[in-house]
């Protein structure tokens, strides 16, 4: 999963504005950080949890649960939220200036699937 992660950060740096990322169980422990400070990441974890609830469904009735996001502007910025359900569940957060909204949806989207899929295998 070291390997998504890298991707990310890389995509991430060659935007011109600022961007953040986190990677956080369900229960909001931080799994990777990008571009925020110590003391922002439980604060960023939190407000993920509450945009998405308490928990991630890992399986619904006729397989592994889809990956879900959830859309926010703030002025320039964008923030994109996705479940990865898998491992318990987590929430993958990315927030980027100078990118459209669908850009990163796509993204984020992207990556969350692939973690997804990297976590069930390392869960098998």
């Amino acid at each position: 999963m070291h390997h998504l992660w890298a991707s990310l950060v890389e995509v991430l740096g060659a935007i011109d504005g600022p961007s953040t990322a986190l990677l956080a169980t369900a229960g909001g422990d931080p799994v990777a950080v990008h571009g925020l400070a110590g003391s922002d990441v439980a604060r960023v974890a939190r407000q993920d949890r509450a945009v998405f609830g308490a928990r991630i469904p890992d399986t619904v009735p006729d397989g592994p649960a889809p990956v879900e996001t959830v859309e926010l502007t703030l002025g320039l910025r964008h923030t994109v939220i996705a479940s990865v359900p898998a491992g318990g569940g987590h929430l993958l957060s990315v927030t980027a200036q100078g990118v459209s909204i669908q850009v990163l949806e796509a993204w984020t989207r992207r990556l969350a699937e692939d973690i997804r899929a990297a976590l069930s295998v390392a869960t098998r």
